[in-house]
């Protein structure tokens, strides 16, 4: 071998590469980069629970003599007639005419201090065929007292909602996700941090 081999800078790099070359630079600078975007990306923290979407008024009537599904209209406005289980008429404003619904939530007591009115919650039901319609609204109510629901005590949100899905029905159940604050991810481990000391 030529001694002007030896003196090469590509010699010695491919025969002499050493650990830290190769593994523990790249390292760093991943472990760096991973710490500056911290400062930027955004966490959202969040509540979740189960929904109902209900009519935002309903109109009771004690006559008997409306059929389940009926259309009727009302104060200038189309309303479906739902029949309770006591012969009681509900009249419900059309989700097609109304484009606005009422959902309904629980929470637990140790979720509820952190709900606000007017936060943003998400809405998601499935319509059939594999599909799932997606809704945005505000909550609009937050209970003062927990009521029980199937042998659990939890605070009813109120939240309304903007529709433009045919497929979507009054009593449909879906997930529903309350966005109650966010954070970037440094601060979130910054006060996990400090919160375990």
């Amino acid at each position: 071998m030529d001694a002007k081999d030896y003196e090469s800078t590509e010699f010695y790099s491919y025969k002499f590469k050493n650990f830290s070359t190769m593994i523990i630079i790249p390292a760093a600078i991943l472990v760096f980069l991973v710490f500056i975007g911290s400062f930027f990306a955004m966490r959202q923290s969040t509540v979740s629970s189960v929904g109902v979407i209900e009519p935002v008024s309903v109109i009771k009537q004690k006559a008997a003599n409306y059929d389940e599904g009926q259309i009727v209209t009302k104060h200038g406005q189309k309303w479906v007639a739902h029949i309770d289980q006591d012969d009681a008429v509900n009249l419900m404003p059309m989700i097609a005419a109304k484009k606005k619904v009422k959902i309904i939530t629980y929470v637990p007591s140790n979720k509820v201090s952190t709900i606000k009115k007017g936060q943003t919650i998400n809405f998601s039901v499935p319509t059939g065929d594999g599909l799932t319609s997606r809704l945005i609204g505000k909550v609009r109510e937050i209970g003062v007292y927990p009521v029980n629901i199937n042998k659990q005590s939890g605070y009813e949100i109120i939240s309304t909602a903007k529709i433009n899905d045919e497929n979507v029905k009054y009593g449909m159940q879906g997930n529903a996700t309350i966005v109650t604050g966010s954070s970037t991810y440094f601060e979130y481990f910054l006060d996990k941090v400090l919160n375990k000391r």
